[in-house]
């Protein structure tokens, strides 16, 4: 009796009233440290309703619109591809500004204006809607990792510290309960309104018109966040500043060997994107409705495990989340190899949601305290060039093992993969410990 009545005692605080009690009390300490951070939340929200009213319904889309299998390869590698081209360029652009605010808000708007263009996408030939909704899906997602990029280096000066891992846990805690919701409803709409494939490609064109309509709102947000701009404008002879200042994010060896190891394993990560599109829909047959069940799931497990997340980075350091995280996220492709009906999927999602959260936190932690404030927004979009570079090639290694192998055994090769990343992050982890002892001024989450 004694074991029941302290089990049920350990669920009071998943209560609604105790988790609200909890987001209030964070939320006051939050806007006690510095309003910026409620806006870097508030904004974080806001830019998660507009993704999710067009992107997780996006690959279904393009199956209707006749899509393939290499369609959806081309979906998830030529967003990366792009910003591979685009992200360093950009972010050399936007390091001139001594106010990085208003030419990031510039970037934004052209991102947001491609997702009106999705609206004409039925009025053109169908043989050519597969790869016209990729391209423009491609420039949408282009433009918007040059800003996120110039965002993240933002960010880099506003969260410091402790409070930096629960800040950004708290933005993606409520970010998955945004995003459930919204699917959730999204889903529920797509699947039981229309009763024709016309009224189904019009609620489509009206989810479309929706995001951008509120994307107007995000940046009317996102402008409210107040710049402290700590790097200088590159002046006189811009090509040798250049090259200078590529080169030192070269020479960093905290910031390279973070680099090399989040690469490894988000090589691993990317990998598992379109394996999970194309099993889900083609392999298992889902439609909106069990994709916004699907996605439902994860987000309720991402939101409640959110907090233990960051409070373990905080407690033992983001390279033992990482291991940790990578080492839990193999599991999710060895459950694919015994997944054959959609209800099991709901599981796969739950054990996903509840560990990809904590390796989104860790590595987004793990970014800002590698990189030094100056030439901060550098930095991040040589690093962000580098991880979409990985979304860019991995999909047609996957694609590449699905034709080989066929589903099953790719999804368990990939397991291996991030087992494989697990173990060097956790030797990074034991490293960086045993310095931390030798060194008592170096601690888990400082330079």
């Amino acid at each position: 009796m004694k074991k029941i009545k302290l089990n049920i005692a350990a669920l009071h605080k998943y209560t609604p009233r105790s988790i609200v009690h909890e987001t209030s009390e964070l939320f006051k300490q939050l806007n006690r440290t510095d309003s910026n951070i409620v806006i870097f939340i508030m904004y974080g929200l806001i830019y998660d309703v507009v993704l999710n009213f067009f992107r997780p319904f996006a690959l279904k889309y393009l199956n209707r619109a006749g899509g393939t299998e290499f369609h959806i390869s081309l979906f998830n590698s030529l967003p990366g591809l792009a910003a591979v081209a685009a992200i360093i360029p950009g972010s050399l652009f936007i390091n001139r500004f001594k106010r990085k605010k208003r030419v990031t808000t510039v970037f934004f708007a052209i991102s947001r204006s491609f997702i009106i263009m999705l609206v004409a996408l039925p009025f053109i030939p169908r043989n050519l809607q597969p790869i016209v909704f990729v391209l423009i899906f491609t420039a949408n997602s282009m433009f918007d990792a040059i800003g996120q990029n110039s965002f993240q280096g933002l960010l880099g000066s506003v969260l410091a510290g402790p409070m930096r891992a629960r800040a950004i846990a708290l933005r993606s805690k409520f970010g998955h309960a945004v995003v459930m919701l919204v699917t959730l409803l999204t889903g529920f709409i797509i699947t039981f309104a229309p009763r024709t494939d016309e009224q189904r490609v019009l609620v489509y064109q009206i989810f479309f018109v929706i995001a951008f309509l509120i994307s107007i709102f995000e940046l009317f947000v996102f402008n409210k966040f107040k710049e402290k701009p700590i790097e200088k404008t590159v002046e006189a002879e811009p090509v040798n500043n250049t090259l200078k200042t590529l080169g030192s994010t070269f020479r960093d060896r905290r910031f390279g060997r973070f680099v090399v190891l989040s690469l490894f394993f988000y090589f691993t990560w990317h990998m598992g994107w379109p394996l999970g599109g194309i099993f889900q829909i083609k392999t298992l047959g889902a439609n909106e409705m069990w994709l916004a069940i699907l996605a439902v799931s994860a987000g309720i497990a991402a939101f409640f495990a959110a907090t233990h997340w960051a409070r373990l980075i905080n407690k033992r350091g983001n390279w033992f989340v990482l291991a940790l995280g990578a080492l839990a996220i193999s599991g999710n492709m060895f459950l694919y190899t015994i997944t054959y009906h959609l209800p099991f999927m709901i599981i796969v999602n739950i054990w996903g949601g509840a560990v990809s959260i904590g390796v989104s936190t860790g590595l987004f932690n793990g970014l800002l305290s590698s990189t030094p404030d100056k030439n901060r927004v550098v930095y991040i979009g040589v690093y962000n060039t580098l991880v979409n570079l990985s979304l860019a090639i991995s999909p047609f290694v996957t694609l590449f093992l699905i034709n080989q192998l066929t589903i099953r055994p790719a999804a368990a090769i990939i397991g291996v993969l991030r087992l494989i990343a697990a173990g060097l992050i956790y030797l990074e982890h034991r490293r960086y410990v045993k310095g931390s002892k030798s060194n008592p001024e170096i601690s888990l989450e400082s330079r």
